[in-house]
């Protein structure tokens, strides 16, 4: 019994458990517990000495916060981070193994990697480390619950190639062999890949897609890993011939898990997918206006899960057209639908006639706002809209005349939109518009102006057939000549007594949370 309690010990090397089990040799049974107790106590002053010793005394009481502290505040840090963190103190080291800081996991070029000599290019270039992504795995990999792989060269390309196969491997093994050393079952929630597109040129319109062993990589990965909620396919670029057969492995694995799904730029060339109207229980669906048809529109009309439906562009998004109008009356008003640029070029909008558009969003320094685009969000989504709006800051020039601004067109939208709820506008307007977008849009509650882009100005006049009455153009001139005044009345009328224009770091920062996927 002694011995058994020895070995069982978890705070004893096997040295100590042999020294001790020596000394127990022909000593009375009835003093062995006590002599154990004391034995026990007096290896643990010694190692705390020790550990005294090379981790200095601990003055400051940071090592002695609780577990749930400290996970809180290891799930903050990056990796890196947390190996510098864990340095300070035993109390540290054991906080690094914690399972919350691991659940999100980003990997990029860098992350378990080691430098390497490339004599062809002659430059030190970064490849995986196999060995240490084995001992990231067996001893976290149970803990993942967020898997984002985000290559940005093409060296780092192969890397995260490598890692899916470990991934992978570890997955298979556990199906066969539970306990082997190399087996791992992962319960990843959230998995994220994003292609690294190569532009040799920027002047090049060629772009090579995803192809080969890296997708039948990723396809390898997304048929282990069971437990998915979230699946996010971002800029693969496939022919269609590759592009039929994407999801298939998905679909037999997730068909009832899957809740979210973005699939961004699955082909370079207009392509219909079916696939994500196999998922039953998808509830948001965000897709590229290439690969959305007639036929998946209405196979989504039978998804009775599916609440948002997000049609997001980017930089790399090809040629497109909108589906037919007779798809989307027979699915309108089961789903909403939002459409979305975000690109670092001029794009413009892939417009889905008929369909329950709810937001419309510009995220582009370079797109300016057209009489075009107003007029047809006028037409289309006059009945349905709710939010529209240019996101982050212009790289162009807007002139402060009334002739050259965008005053009119955006009050006839805020006019004849009556349900808009909110409203992004960066480009130079007057005070004495302000006014008027607020006084006229009975629904408005949430309207971002940037400050360096309004104007102090009373050109009311300049708009047509507004037939103002006496009393209101007083109170435009009284308050359109005072930002306090201009800011103070737009507050009242909205219910939100704080409101002011934003700073341009302001206005980035509330953008930059209108994510687009």
């Amino acid at each position: 019994m002694a011995l058994e309690h020895i070995s069982s010990s978890r705070s004893l090397s096997t040295t100590e458990t042999i020294a001790i089990a020596e000394e127990l040799h022909g000593k009375d049974p009835d003093g062995v517990a006590e002599f154990l107790n004391w034995k026990l106590a007096e290896l643990e002053a010694k190692r705390k000495e020790e550990e005294a010793q090379h981790f200095g005394v601990n003055e400051s009481g940071w090592g002695l916060l609780p577990d749930l502290i400290l996970e809180k505040i290891f799930s903050y840090l990056s990796i890196q981070q947390r190996y510098y963190a864990s340095c300070t103190c035993r109390q540290w080291y054991l906080a690094f193994y914690l399972q919350k800081p691991w659940h999100d996991f980003i990997m990029d070029d860098y992350t378990l990697c080691r430098r390497k000599f490339d004599y062809g290019d002659r430059s030190w270039r970064y490849i995986l480390d196999h060995h240490r992504a084995q001992q990231l795995i067996s001893h976290v990999g149970q803990y993942l619950r967020h898997l984002s792989l985000t290559p940005t060269s093409f060296f780092g390309l192969f890397a995260h190639y490598h890692f899916m196969n470990h991934v992978s491997a570890y997955a298979e093994r556990f199906l066969t062999d539970p306990d082997s050393v190399q087996a791992c079952e992962f319960k990843i929630q959230h998995f994220r890949f994003t292609f690294y597109c190569d532009i040799p040129n920027r002047a090049e319109n060629y772009i090579i897609g995803t192809g080969g062993d890296i997708l039948c990589s990723l396809k390898r990965i997304i048929s282990n890993l069971p437990h998915l909620l979230r699946l996010d396919l971002i800029d693969l670029l496939l022919i269609p011939e590759d592009a039929i057969h994407l999801l298939d492995e998905a679909c037999s694995v997730l068909c009832q898990n899957l809740r979210i799904l973005t699939l961004i730029n699955g082909t370079k060339d207009h392509f219909s997918l079916l696939h994500p109207a196999c998922f039953v229980n998808l509830q948001f669906l965000y897709i590229s206006p290439q690969n959305l048809g007639e036929e998946m529109v209405e196979m989504l009309a039978h998804a009775a899960h599916l609440r948002e439906l997000h049609i997001v562009q980017n930089s790399y998004t090809g040629y497109a057209q909108g589906v037919d109008a007779k798809s989307w009356f027979k699915v309108n008003h089961l789903f909403k639908v939002f459409l979305r640029t975000k690109s670092k070029v001029d794009k413009d909008m892939v417009w889905q006639e008929r369909a329950n558009v709810v937001s419309v969003l510009y995220d582009c320094p370079f797109t300016k706002f057209s009489s075009t685009s107003v007029i047809t969000v006028i037409d289309l989504y006059s009945e349905s809209i709710k939010e529209f709006g240019h996101l982050g800051l212009p790289k162009f020039t807007s002139s402060r005349k009334f002739v050259n601004r965008i005053d009119a067109q955006l009050l006839t939208l805020c006019r004849r939109c009556i349900y808009l709820t909110s409203l992004f506008v960066r480009d130079r307007i007057s005070t004495s518009t302000a006014l008027l977008i607020v006084s006229m849009t009975p629904n408005l509650r949430d309207f971002n102006i940037r400050r360096n882009a309004l104007l102090k100005k009373i050109d009311f006049m300049f708009h047509h057939n507004l037939f103002l009455d006496n009393n209101f153009t007083q109170w435009i001139k009284l308050n359109a000549k005072s930002y306090e005044k201009s800011g103070r009345e737009i507050g009242k009328i909205l219910g939100n007594f704080a409101w002011k224009p934003l700073s341009d770091k302001d206005f980035k920062l509330i953008c930059s949370k209108q994510t687009a996927y």
